[in-house]
């Protein structure tokens, strides 16, 4: 294999203060070539950089040429892999105009047997900065054009990016203006897929004494044409502040507007967005004006597995304080609806918050309905998860009645094949408020945990129960709380089985400042011996119980112990049993 590589390098500086010129010229050039016998490989690059800078004439040339050429050439099967990049970039300063040109320029063709793919993109990025006084002017141009041809289909992808942005400032006044321009055009055998996107922002700043006026237009268009489906995406977020201080007079003033509407056809999507802002505030008269609309529109429609969202939020306030007026309105409503097919996933949402405050006839609406339901099934090792909740709230203060009911009903069933895991878990929550007279506040959770475990000779089942009660009736406190552990644990080796149960129950009431602790503690030891003709079973069973009454504290402890022996010899059977009790 031959290899040639060869790298030049010049660098000319010259620095001459005393009549400001400075000329810097750099040239690099490198150039190598790679070939390979048998299976042709042509590597050939070429990168010539030639920099000249002249301060004095305020000329600045910087000019980059990068060439790459690359041919690959195997037997057999011909693959001819060419790629040339081409980039100049030319930088020219005179004066307060500064021009910054760009070009690359990428050609790739790959042949193979015939079939014959040629992909050309072409970058273009002019950049002009120009600042005269005050007045800054920014504009970048990004035109980007890609061609790809694959056996005479033809794919054309162009791309053009516009960039202008104007600074003025002249005293007070400050206008910013950023116009950004994007076009694609995308031709597919016929399919012409068009999307055009438009962002206008303009800011204008104006401070004259005590006014200070800030105003902020921002348009996005976005328009979308796939084979007559027609998508249109429009926003227009319109800010407008004014603040006047003269004395004790500030005005503030605030609008903002934003409408942003998506029309997909087909698979049909609606997303509608309105916000509309008004904020006035004038604090020599105390006349305080808000008002809010947040109106959003979401409509996702999906065939096939079924997807169903839609999204209604409604947000009205007005609120005004010389009249002391204070009208609220909130309304949310919130639809979604899941489907797949197999292992059905069946996901329901409903939200539904309506909320009305009235100051002036002091009524006040809260309803709040929340349905939950999530139905999940998997073939195999099945899985079962079921969820319901729902929530009623009802206030109506002017009528002083409450009606709070909440119901959680949790299921889930986990079967798992090999050693055998059940989990089920079951929560149920009931809360009622009634504040018509007596207040009862009744809450009850339970919670149960049940994992049995078999691996071999070895059954591990734990159980825990916690079980915690508030009852609250006029005053009258009444705390019930019950922690019930059950362990058991069966080991079988050969002709012994182990079981072993422990049962933990405390429960705490607490009454009107009268404490009852009620705790008992059950041990059950159970053994059975089996071998040959003897079978030998012992039994022992420990409860202790503690009750402290008012600080008299009574303990009751009991013990019984079963012995039993089953002899068996021929056809004789001597049953011996032994029984203990003490207290």
């Amino acid at each position: 294999m031959d290899a040639l590589e060869n790298i030049l390098v010049l660098v000319i500086s010259v620095v001459v203060e005393d009549g400001s010129v400075v000329v810097d010229s750099v040239l690099v050039l490198v150039i190598s070539v790679v070939v390979e016998d048998g299976s042709v490989v042509v590597d050939s690059v070429l990168v010539l950089v030639i920099s000249v800078v002249l301060e004095d004439g305020s000329v600045v040339v910087d000019s980059v040429l990068v060439l790459v050429i690359s041919v690959v050439v195997e037997d057999g099967s011909v693959v001819v892999d060419s790629v040339l990049v081409l980039v100049i970039s030319v930088v020219v300063e005179v004066g307060s105009v500064v021009v910054d040109s760009v070009l690359v320029l990428v050609i790739s063709v790959v042949v193979e047997d015939g079939s014959v793919v040629v992909d050309s993109v072409l970058v273009l990025v002019i950049s002009v900065v120009v600042e005269v006084g005050s007045v800054v002017v920014d504009s970048v141009l990004v035109l980007v054009i890609s061609v790809v041809v694959e056996d005479g289909s033809v794919v054309v992808d162009s791309v053009l990016v516009l960039v202008i942005s104007v600074v003025v400032e002249d005293g007070s006044v400050v206008v910013d203006s950023v116009l950004v321009l994007v076009i694609s055009v995308v031709v597919e055998d016929g399919s012409v897929v068009v999307d055009s996107v438009l962002v206008l922002v303009i800011s204008v700043v104006v401070e004259d004494g005590s006014v200070v006026v800030d105003s902020v237009l921002v348009l996005v268009i976005s328009v979308v044409v796939e084979d007559g489906s027609v998508v249109v995406d429009s926003v227009l977020v319109l800010v407008i502040s004014v603040v006047v201080e003269d004395g004790s007079v500030v005005v503030d003033s605030v609008l903002v507007l934003v409408i942003s509407v998506v029309v997909e056809v087909g698979s049909v999507v609606v997303d509608s967005v309105l916000v509309l802002v008004i904020s006035v505030v004038v604090e020599d008269g105390s006349v305080v004006v808000d008002s809010v609309l947040v109106l959003v529109i979401s409509v996702v429609v999906e065939v096939g597995s079924v997807v169903v969202d839609s999204v209604l939020v409604l947000v009205i306030s007005v609120v005004v304080e010389d009249g002391s007026v204070v009208v609220d309105s909130v309304l949310v409503l919130v639809i979604s609806v899941v489907v797949e097919d197999g292992s059905v996933v069946v996901d329901s949402v409903l939200v539904l918050v309506i909320s009305v405050v009235v100051e002036v006839g002091s009524v006040v609406v809260d309803s709040v309905l929340v349905l939950v339901i999530s139905v999940v099934v998997e073939d195999g090792s099945v899985v079962v998860d079921s969820v319901l909740v729902l929530v009623i709230s009802v206030v109506v203060e002017d009528g002083s009645v409450v009606v709070d009911s909440v119901l959680v009903l949790v299921i889930s069933v986990v079967v798992e094949d090999g050693s055998v895991v059940v989990d089920s878990v079951l929560v149920l929550v009931i809360s009622v408020v009634v504040e018509v007279g007596s207040v009862v506040v009744d809450s009850v959770l339970v919670l149960v945990i049940s994992v049995v475990v078999e691996d071999g000779s070895v059954v591990v089942d734990s159980v825990l129960v916690l079980v915690i009660s508030v009852v609250v009736e006029d005053g009258s406190v009444v705390v019930d709380s019950v922690l019930v552990l059950v362990i058991s644990v069966v080991v079988e080796d050969g002709s012994v089985v182990v079981d072993s149960v422990l049962v933990l129950v405390i429960s705490v009431v607490v009454e009107d400042g009268s404490v009852v602790v009620d705790s008992v503690l059950v041990l059950v030891i159970s053994v059975v011996v089996e071998d040959g003709s003897v079978v030998v079973d012992s039994v022992l069973v420990l409860v202790i119980s503690v009750v402290v009454e008012d600080g008299s504290v009574v303990v009751d402890s009991v013990l019984v112990l079963v012995i039993s022996v089953v002899v068996e010899v021929g056809s004789v059977v001597v049953d011996s049993s032994t029984q203990y009790l003490c207290s």
